[in-house]
């Protein structure tokens, strides 16, 4: 993966600990009370990323251009299979950021030679349920969990 990502005005610019402004979004993020899981699971993975020579976990601070705007990570399952999610500051949520930075990371993703990309949303996350389902996603059940997984391939969606 790289450190940075761009296309068009989306930058994605993988989190460092030494960054003032990485820091201000992630202290705003720990105080949003809408994704606060959600933040847990990212913090996770952002220390695993920082000490991480595997090349297994990234976390990213997505911008519009110069404005910090949300955050993702990325972890590897393996080669070619790797999990996605993503996060928007909430002045930022229900603008479409969700769909314009996902197809960014899996036009990236695919072409690094990733067969498979894997997302997770809780079943009362409505917003991001409505953000996948327009693209015509499919979204099936996690048995045994809140859960639901959207699999995107790179020859079809599934």
């Amino acid at each position: 993966m790289l450190d940075k990502i761009i296309k068009d005005n989306i930058v994605l610019e993988k989190f460092s600990e030494n960054n003032i402004i990485h820091l201000g979004v992630a202290k705003r993020f720990k105080e949003d009370p809408v994704i606060k899981k959600f933040f847990s699971e990212w913090e996770q993975i952002t220390r695993l990323s920082i000490n991480d020579d595997t090349n297994t976990f990234y976390s990213y601070v997505i911008f519009d251009e110069i404005r910090p705007i949300g955050i993702c990570t990325i972890a590897f399952n393996s080669d070619d299979i790797c999990v996605f999610s993503q996060g928007f500051l909430s002045e930022f949520r229900g603008m479409g950021y969700a769909k314009i930075v996902r197809d960014l990371v899996k036009e990236n993703l695919f072409n690094q030679g990733v067969r498979i990309i894997k997302g997770y949303i809780k079943k009362d996350n409505m917003s991001s349920i409505k953000s996948i389902t327009k693209t015509n996603e499919n979204i099936i059940e996690v048995p045994g969990t809140d859960l639901l997984e959207v699999q995107y391939t790179q020859d079809r969606k599934r």
